[in-house]
């Protein structure tokens, strides 16, 4: 049966979901602020991983070296633009930022709902390019 008003089943449910993202975010434990800080740590982690192989390249006389430095430097470059994208949510959901669902609502939500399809796509890319990155290194050991 329809719902007067151009309503349907599907609209509620795409609302019940879109409020459930919502409230998920605004949690202080498993919400936004803390899916921002585990990201941010994540990517920060990885830029430490890719320096200490660059450094490694540096003195490799292999063929493949310069490959694998030039592949570090697209996945770093990936990873420092997702950076870059998501500095606009430190102030209100990084370490440093207030503990509540009051504080920094807006953020929070915008990271949940906008954010979320930009940063699985970034994640994809970033992921897809790691494994390159693999496959050459171990195109080095052999």
């Amino acid at each position: 049966m329809a719902v007067p008003f151009g309503f349907s089943v599907g609209d509620f449910i795409a609302a019940i979901g879109l409020v459930t993202k919502i409230i998920g975010a605004l949690q202080d434990s498993g919400g936004a602020a803390s899916e921002y800080q585990s990201l941010t740590r994540d990517l920060a982690s990885l830029q430490a991983a890719l320096l200490k192989v660059d450094s490694a390249q540096a003195t490799n006389n292999s063929p493949i070296a310069g490959t694998i430095y030039d592949q570090t430097s697209v996945v770093r470059q990936s990873a420092q633009g997702l950076l870059d994208g998501l500095s606009k949510f430190e102030e209100k959901l990084g370490k440093q930022a207030k503990k509540g669902w009051k504080y920094g609502t807006g953020r929070k939500i915008q990271f949940a709902v906008l954010q979320s399809k930009e940063i699985t796509k970034a994640k994809s890319i970033i992921h897809d390019q790691i494994q390159n990155l693999s496959v050459l290194s171990l195109l080095q050991i052999l």
